[in-house]
């Protein structure tokens, strides 16, 4: 993959950002590229060396707007995984979401969360570190793939997160998170 200073990037495990700079300089003895790329949604710049096998690895293209926004119908559709009833099974697929996967487990990790509101559940505190990290990344992507300003992202993206996460109709029983098994079994399958 060829890098050039202003093109968009997914760095797994930090998000989508702006390649801003390509600098020079010695790294393990020899003059290496680094990739100096800006990270709006952290409000960070990281170095990395452009020709290390290991960050090759985790450098992906942004999506597409068009591929994102089909992506996002997710939410509203009904159809998400059930997620695991206990929270530390939930946090360790939410993590793993989040940290190993792109665009399409953070808005799956989204999507169910958004059926589980939907549903009735209450959702911690938490969770909602998940939701927020999950929204977080996404709008990144966004961002990127727009070429519109992050904050404006989030916003739009948190407002059609809270549609697709209201109550539809009052719940006789309230709904639960599935079983361990069902969530996971899953997210093995993604």
């Amino acid at each position: 993959m060829q890098h050039e200073v202003g093109s968009f990037i997914r760095y797994q495990g930090l998000g989508a950002g702006e390649i801003v700079d390509i600098v020079e300089r010695p790294f393990r003895g020899k003059p290496t590229r680094f990739l100096v790329i800006r990270f709006e949604h952290r409000d960070m710049q990281a170095q990395v060396p452009a020709e290390d096998e290991a960050v090759q690895q985790k450098i992906h293209p942004v999506l597409s707007a068009r591929k994102l926004r089909s992506l996002l119908k997710r939410l509203e559709d009904g159809t998400a995984r059930i997620l695991p009833r206990t929270w530390d099974h939930r946090e360790e697929l939410g993590k793993a979401q989040l940290t190993r996967g792109g665009p399409e487990e953070w808005v799956e990790l989204l999507a169910s969360y958004a059926l589980a509101e939907r549903q009735g559940v209450s959702i911690l505190f938490a969770d909602h570190e998940l939701i927020d990290t999950a929204l977080t990344l996404v709008a990144a992507e966004l961002a990127c793939a727009e070429g519109k300003p992050y904050a404006e992202m989030l916003a739009k993206l948190k407002e059609r997160y809270t549609r697709a996460s209201e109550l539809v109709e009052p719940a006789g029983e309230r709904a639960h998170f599935g079983s361990v098994k069902v969530g996971l079994a899953a997210a093995s399958r993604s």
